[in-house]
């Protein structure tokens, strides 16, 4: 069981993830880093609106400033 945030994050590191900007755009894809001011970089990214895949990319770099949440994709979006 997961007890802190930081606990989360590390243990995301290389499993599937969902980040919701500020925007409201999410993107979802595999966490391959995370820093301390939140920025991320992930692998087989999508953009989803609205519960749709709107894009793919390859690798995605999300300035931690722009970040809402960053959560599990079960149960979110």
């Amino acid at each position: 069981m997961v007890t802190n945030p930081s606990e989360f994050l590390n243990k995301a590191i290389g499993t599937n993830v969902v980040i919701k900007l500020k925007t409201g755009t999410a993107y979802r894809g595999i966490l391959v880093c995370i820093d301390a001011n939140m920025n991320t970089v992930l692998e087989q990214s999508e953009e989803v609106v609205d519960g749709r895949v709107a894009k793919r990319f390859g690798d995605t770099y999300i300035r931690g400033s722009n970040i809402y949440y960053i959560g599990s994709p079960e149960g979110l979006m």
